[in-house]
């Protein structure tokens, strides 16, 4: 394999460089809707294009056109003469990114599986690869060994930005069921009476049984117990166990269940789990 021409070296620098900075900047834009995603409940939906899925679309922050215009000259270069202080800065901005996205993540149901730090890995390898600090095993070519960290690191991405859609969808569910709940005690600030079993004053043992379970869902959860969490982990729970919750609704006596999941955040909420 031929050294690294001048013209390549100087655009290797520039656009791994370019990369880093891409990457930083999504690092800084996950910062402002952090309150959000970690469930304050002050926090307010952020509009549309600020959503984490969006924010992470390599297709529109610029990341996957960086990529497009530096595979070829590593491709077609030997890595002994890639530029390492540049690839040591965009190690330091993928670190950062996900350590951001951890926090961001921690305890929802989409990520208990490790998938962010899946991907983590695979791009460390890459850059470990990249920079000549792994041992290669095995005859295949270093243009075939580029694709194929590509290609699998594409996949995780694209597994990566289903899960954040998932996570988008369940903190916007959290804070308008947090609003409706919110609202509802505005209008009915006094609790009004009712007879038999089932009531506000009085649980059924079905709903002591749905609060219970709700409570051993959040303590697997290692997440903060803010409302929002709580909000987003009940719908989860109630999910998990519609089979049996939904026909308790309409059941009478002590058979009776919690009529939605914001009321059964609600109850845990009040009766602290």
């Amino acid at each position: 394999m031929a050294a690294l021409s001048k013209s390549d070296k100087t655009a290797l620098k520039r656009e791994i460089s370019l990369l880093a900075n891409l990457i930083e900047g999504v690092t800084n834009g996950l910062s402002s809707i952090k309150d959000f995603y970690t469930g304050r409940s002050e926090a307010v939906i952020p509009p549309e294009n600020m959503w984490l899925e969006k924010l992470v679309d390599t297709s529109t922050n610029g990341i996957d056109k960086a990529l497009k215009n530096i595979v070829p000259r590593l491709k077609r270069n030997d890595r002994i003469n890639y530029p390492k202080k540049a690839l040591d800065k965009v190690q330091k901005a993928v670190s950062a990114l996900f350590d951001k996205l951890t926090l961001l993540t921690a305890g929802n149901e989409h990520f208990k599986d490790g998938q962010l730090l899946d991907t983590s890995s695979h791009i460390t390898e890459f850059i470990n690869y990249l920079n000549g600090e792994m041992h290669v095993i095995g005859a295949t070519p270093h243009d075939l060994r580029i694709d194929h960290y590509v290609e699998k690191m594409r996949h995780f991405f694209r597994d990566d930005a289903k899960a954040f859609y998932l996570l988008t969808f369940d903190r916007i569910a959290a804070k308008n069921q947090s609003a409706d709940v919110d609202l509802q005690l505005l209008r009915n600030p006094e609790p009004r009476k009712r007879r038999g079993i089932g009531g506000r004053r009085r649980q059924t043992e079905f709903m002591k049984i749905q609060l219970d379970t709700l409570s051993q869902f959040v303590r697997t959860r290692s997440c903060e117990q803010t409302t929002g969490n709580i909000y987003a982990l009940a719908l989860q729970c109630w999910y998990l166990n519609q089979a049996q919750w939904e026909p308790a609704k309409l059941a009478n006596g002590h058979n009776k269940g919690y009529s939605s999941p914001k009321y059964l955040a609600a109850a845990w909420l009040k009766y602290g789990g």
